[in-house]
């Protein structure tokens, strides 16, 4: 095994393109030598750069779906390919467009496998070299937690509005509420305060990495890796300053929706590339573009109709959720009777919104679980 890079930088992207980014200098260790602030107006400077051999850039978890699954394969190809076939089991909505990472494979037991769309983590690209910096890998935040010591237990931080959770086959970012739904009854105790949650997450990111996103197609080329950190930095700002009219369409698109969370920023990220693509497919590009603006509004109201009608239900709890702006929201709860199901769906249906219920499944411990796909009804 290969012993770290001496100094790391450690990007902390936020999901609001609006703030700026916290860029961190890690020693070996993985303490924080410096920390500094950057945006595409006041990109990191060649002193805070200098010397670093490489660069993390820790991606929002919100965004990302993290999955272990069991992937009869040996070759990479043949493992992307096998983890395409399962994700229509456990994935809902279309799955055109995704990205799919792979993670090492272990000796035994299933390999962590992390989903995100293409475009989003383009769109997190660019927003890297507009900072000034190339990312050498990309993983998502909750994956820079440190694994638990047991299979039992769970780490969790709070980083701004963000819980960040890692446990044995989980790891994901949520806004509290959800991140308390996800867990249920299982007890968490969050790291807390800016500083404190930024070592932990450094001292991961100077050692081994869970996942790199950046594989297939998004591989970075050998020639690429290899260059040193000045020719890095000269090819990311000239790569900002072509972005750069993107770049500002994307935040003046923004500015409409600030007050909106996770969801109505991944929207705007994705709408962007359309405003260009207009003169080809004017109709097309402005119809998929009202319709993921008007999906963080539509989201909303179907997650708190979910979840307002889960908390009246004693007993029930949710296992996962998924929403895309073609499919709607997806959800799967479990529940002691399907007379409680009913209850909830019945709920949920006087806020307006379209139910659709699959089979009850037993869940081997005494409980059913059922997947509830929402619509956006009256």
């Amino acid at each position: 095994m290969t012993s770290p890079p001496t100094t790391t930088l450690l990007v902390l992207l936020p999901t609001d393109p609006m703030r700026p980014a916290r860029c961190l200098r890690i020693d070996s260790g993985g303490d924080v030598l410096e920390r500094l602030d950057a945006d595409t107006a006041r990109p990191l400077p060649a002193a805070f750069t200098a010397g670093i051999a490489r660069t993390v850039l820790a991606v929002p978890g919100a965004e990302v779906r993290t999955l272990w699954m069991d992937l009869p394969a040996h070759s990479p190809a043949q493992a992307q390919a096998a983890a395409r076939v399962l994700l229509a089991e456990r994935v809902a909505g279309p799955r055109e467009g995704l990205h799919i990472a792979i993670g090492p494979r272990p000796s035994s037991g299933p390999t962590l496998v992390a989903v995100v769309q293409a475009t989003l983590l383009r769109h997190w690209l660019d927003r890297a070299r507009a900072l000034g910096v190339v990312a050498d890998v990309a993983v998502p935040q909750p994956l820079l937690l440190p694994p638990p010591d047991t299979d039992d237990e769970l780490v969790a931080a709070i980083y701004g509005d963000q819980w960040l959770v890692r446990a044995d086959r989980l790891a994901f970012a949520a806004e509290p509420g959800l991140a308390r739904q996800v867990l249920g009854t299982r007890a968490a105790t969050p790291v807390t305060g800016t500083e404190a949650v930024e070592r932990l997450l450094a001292r991961e990111a100077a050692g081994g990495i869970a996942l790199d996103l950046l594989q297939y197609e998004f591989a970075l080329a050998p020639e690429t890796r290899a260059r040193g950190p000045d020719r890095r930095r000269l090819a990311a700002l000239a790569a900002a300053v072509v972005l750069s009219p993107l770049l500002v369409t994307g935040v003046q698109a923004l500015r409409y929706e600030l007050a909106a969370r996770s969801l109505q920023r991944q929207s705007t990220a994705l709408a962007a590339p359309l405003v260009s693509a207009r003169t080809a497919e004017p109709i097309a590009a402005l119809r998929r573009e009202r319709d993921l603006l008007q999906a963080p509004a539509i989201f909303r109201k179907q997650r708190q109709a979910l979840l307002s009608a889960i908390a009246a239900e004693p007993g029930l709890h949710l296992e996962s959720l998924e929403y895309s702006a073609e499919a709607g929201l997806s959800a799967k709860v479990v529940h002691p009777t399907d007379e409680q199901l009913q209850r909830l769906v019945d709920s949920i249906r006087r806020h307006g919104l379209e139910v659709r219920v699959s089979p009850s499944a037993a869940t081997g411990q005494g409980s059913l679980a059922s997947v509830i796909d929402i619509g956006a009804g009256a």
